[in-house]
């Protein structure tokens, strides 16, 4: 039972009042006199599902589709009961509700009035009509001090149960009988809190999650991927940049709404491994991966993975789940211009032991000589994993992977006084003060030529160089 008392200068006022806050928390109710199926399309997507803290109106008409309120109005927009009837006091100051037997909340636990009284004090602290109903009342109920003690006051007489509840105590109730001046003592018993499971999971969203997010299959890997690096399938998600950048293997880049790897989080199977200091990604470490993958979700903005990652762009997942495979496996042949190939081998054992052990695995070998002079690769790959349901709420899952690799890279810009510091100044039209500068502040490159990496390497295995002179 719960009983508001307003003050007297809003006293005639607070019917109404109640009444319509009550009505704006519930759905309109049907004018229809037959059942009628109306779909609609809404205007946005829904992202906030507590109506209390937002204003959006995607999120009050999903709220008037699952939340049970006090009391509702009818077809005439007329208060009816609907948790609670009320009983209004002879001068019109106390409102006295009283809540229909059988309410439970979705776990089963009763809904009494301590839950009212915390659910109005929090939407009247944080809504603008909540606000102003509190102004005009001047109890809810009662709440204990530091040394226990309360008091409820202007109670009518009347057989009530009062109800205490303290966390980590045993919540305890007692009847009163209310004729005058009455006090109830609780003796409260300790109990433990128990706390749900923690899960560590990949971070993947559904349509659930207030994120904004795109996921790959694998199928549609195999029509994007072919044998290029991991980012080039993602490089038709809107938002989405991915570029190879002429280079040599594994030199792809991603961007995520305009933002670098720096502020973009790759995970695999929900772990982070982009470099924890500069957020940088060598994708030459992770090849093989997109012959292995079974998907890969794109979260875009701020997502909601449940680790520190600098993911202010977004986030990539890639899921090589050994469990979503077939039992099978598979062969593949690659061959493409500039003496590229490739060959891959991978398998899926399938759910065994009862449904319990899943393993996958892949193997990789390429090689080419690359576009550009000096795009040499050649390397190898592998990937093993595993995965083991103990029960309901635990699952092991272990994986094995490596990309040993030799590759070269594409040639990146170069002050031309470097490579041959005449023709920077006679072809060019570099300023002699600027030729100065240079060769007084880098006398070591002033007119050296152009060295390639030392990671390029001829047909013979010895170091490439080349100069501009």
């Amino acid at each position: 039972m719960l009983t508001l008392r307003p003050t007297l200068k809003q006293s005639r006022g607070l019917a109404a009042s109640l009444m319509t806050t009550a009505a704006l928390l519930v759905p309109a109710a049907s004018f229809a006199q037959e059942e009628t199926t109306i779909t609609a399309v809404m205007h946005s997507g829904l992202r906030v599902l507590d109506s209390v803290i937002t204003t959006a109106h995607i999120t009050r008409d999903h709220a008037y589709m699952i939340y049970d309120v006090l009391t509702a109005v009818d077809e005439n927009f007329t208060p009816q009961p609907q948790m609670a009837s009320w009983e209004t006091s002879d001068d019109g100051l106390v409102y006295t509700f009283t809540l229909r037997d059988g309410l439970v909340f979705h776990d089963g636990a009763p809904v009494t009035g301590a839950d009212v009284v915390a659910s109005l004090t929090r939407w009247g602290q944080r809504d603008s009509g909540g606000r102003l109903f509190l102004c005009v009342t001047e109890s809810l109920g009662a709440a204990a001090d530091a040394d226990g003690s309360y008091t409820i006051t202007d109670v009518p007489n009347g057989t009530y149960t009062v109800t205490a509840s303290v966390i980590g105590y045993a919540q305890s109730s007692q009847s009163v009988d209310i004729s005058s001046d009455a006090t109830v003592n609780f003796s409260m018993r300790v109990e433990a809190v128990g706390l749900q499971q923690v899960e560590v999971v990949s971070s993947r969203s559904d349509e659930r999650a207030p994120v904004a997010f795109t996921t790959v299959t694998k199928q549609e890997m195999q029509l994007r991927l072919a044998s290029r690096d991991i980012p080039m399938a993602l490089e038709t998600i809107p938002g989405v940049y991915a570029s190879e950048q002429g280079g040599g293997a594994g030199d792809s880049r991603v961007t995520v709404r305009g933002f670098t790897a720096r502020n973009v989080g790759t995970l695999i199977n929900g772990v982070p491994v982009s470099d924890m200091e500069n957020g940088r990604l060598f994708w030459s470490n992770w090849d093989g991966l997109g012959d292995a993958a079974a998907s890969i979700q794109v979260q875009k903005g701020m997502s909601d993975v449940n680790v520190a990652v600098p993911a202010l762009g977004g986030t990539i997942n890639i899921i090589t789940d050994p469990a979503s495979g077939t039992r099978g496996g598979s062969f593949k042949q690659e061959i493409g211009s500039f003496g590229f190939q490739k060959s891959t081998l991978s398998f899926n054992t399938g759910l065994t032991m009862g449904g319990k052990f899943a393993m996958n695995g892949t193997v990789v070998q390429k090689s080419g000589t690359g576009y550009y002079e000096g795009t040499k690769s050649q390397g190898y790959a592998y990937y093993l994993g595993m995965g083991y349901q103990v029960n309901d709420q635990h699952r092991l899952e272990a994986y094995l992977m490596g990309a040993p690799q030799r590759h070269g890279h594409n040639l990146y810009e170069v002050n031309a006084a470097i490579a041959d510091g005449d023709f920077a100044k006679n072809e060019l039209g570099f300023d002699q003060y600027v030729i100065d500068k240079f060769k007084n502040d880098y006398p070591d490159d002033y007119n050296k030529g152009v060295t390639y990496n030392q990671t390029f390497v001829s047909d013979d295995g010895k170091k490439v160089n080349q100069y501009f002179k």
